[in-house]
C-alpha cells in the first residue's frame, strides 16, 4: 500500500546572471523565500562568509515542515497560488532565465507515494516550469560479506 509521503520540500527557482530579485518579486506578486544577484556574498545561517554567488537566484519555497502539509499536489498548488497567474509574464521569465522546480521527497519507508493532477501538471506547463524530483530513502543495513 501506498502512504503519505514522510517529508518533502518545493522551492521554485529563478536562476540566471542578470537576476534582479526586487524586478521579479514585482512580476510574480511575491516575496522570495531567498534571493540573491550574481557576484553577492552567500552568508551561511550563523552569518559567516561562504561564498560569492556565481549566479542569480530568486527563490520561494514550502516544506512539509513548516506547513504541516501532508499532501504534496496541495502544497504545489498553494505555492503557484502565491504567484501571478498571468502566463505572458511567466514565459518572459522563462525566456530570460532558468525556471523550474526543485522538489526533495525524503522516505522513512521503502514505500511512499503521491500523484500530481492533470491540472497542476497543465499548470506547471503552461508556466514552463521543469520539475526537478530528488528522492531520498531509508538507509538500507549494510551486508556483511
Amino acid at each position: 500500500m501506498v502512504g503519505s509521503l514522510d517529508d518533502y520540500r518545493i522551492a521554485l527557482d529563478i536562476l540566471g546572471d542578470d537576476v534582479d530579485p526586487d524586478k521579479i518579486s514585482r512580476m510574480l506578486g511575491a516575496e522570495p523565500t531567498m534571493s540573491h544577484r550574481k557576484g553577492d556574498a552567500i552568508r551561511g545561517a550563523d552569518g559567516t562568509f561562504r561564498r560569492h554567488a556565481i549566479s542569480g537566484r530568486w527563490s520561494i519555497e514550502r516544506s512539509s515542515r513548516d506547513i504541516n502539509e501532508p499532501d504534496f499536489g496541495t502544497s504545489l498548488r498553494e505555492l503557484l497560488d502565491l504567484m501571478t497567474d498571468n502566463l505572458d509574464i511567466w514565459n518572459r521569465l522563462s525566456d530570460q532565465f532558468d525556471t523550474g522546480l526543485f522538489c526533495g521527497i525524503f522516505l522513512t519507508d521503502s514505500n511512499r507515494g503521491f500523484t500530481i493532477s492533470p491540472e497542476l501538471m497543465s499548470a506547471l506547463s503552461d508556466r514552463n516550469l521543469y520539475l526537478g524530483l530528488d528522492l531520498y530513502g531509508p538507509e538500507l543495513p549494510q551486508s556483511k560479506e
